[in-house]
């Protein structure tokens, strides 16, 4: 006779609060505050003309214009994929689920962005905050998103149309950030597009 197995539920998302790098860190601690690769931190410190390794102190303002740079690069990965997704494939994952070719879409799309650019995750919520597609599972497909729980500010200015980066949040055990971008049908937001990267 076969048993079924439980599904061990996550362990329970916690927000984090602000990342906080004091001026002398080194690119090191900023790549782990940022969950960027430190090459990717070291290349922006050049553009500054600012000579840095792992373990060189830096001063506010270079650690302060880095930050800046990520976080609009986690909003610019988030605008350039939203923009790529039709309401017409909203409507129709919405409406057909896994059947649908915009199911399909969704996942082609959101598949693709996280492995070629180290996310965590990518997903799709509609404006109900209900997940169309999440790349970590399709177990997650019609769960509520766990954004409307650790970062319900940010949802709700997404879900208003306003791109957003979130502050840290623990989720399954990492520190995650996420940048949030409205898709648009017309003037209206049929739905949310969300990508995740780490900050541990």
């Amino acid at each position: 006779r076969k048993t079924k197995r439980r599904k061990t539920r996550p362990e329970a998302p916690t927000a984090l609060p602000p990342v906080r790098v004091q001026e002398g860190s080194t690119p090191a601690v900023l790549s782990a505050a940022l969950g960027v690769p430190i090459d990717d931190i070291i290349s922006r410190i050049a553009t500054f003309d600012v000579k840095a390794d792992a373990n060189t102190p830096l001063e506010k303002d270079t650690i302060e214009m880095v930050a800046e740079e990520f976080g609009r690069r986690l909003e610019a990965l988030a605008l350039t994929a939203a923009s790529q997704v039709s309401p017409a494939d909203i409507r129709d994952a919405q409406l057909l689920g896994e059947e649908g070719s915009g199911y399909l879409a969704l996942q082609v799309l959101l598949e693709e962005l996280r492995s070629s650019t180290g996310l965590v995750s990518a997903a799709a919520l509609d404006s109900a905050g209900t997940l169309l597609y999440d790349t970590r599972g399709a177990e997650h497909q019609r769960e509520q998103s766990p954004l409307g729980s650790l970062a319900p500010e940010d949802l709700t200015q997404a879900l208003a149309g306003i791109p957003v980066v979130t502050h840290g949040y623990r989720l399954d055990g990492h520190a995650l950030r996420a940048g949030l971008a409205p898709i648009l049908d017309g003037r209206r937001v049929a739905a949310v597009l969300t990508v995740e990267s780490r900050v541990d």
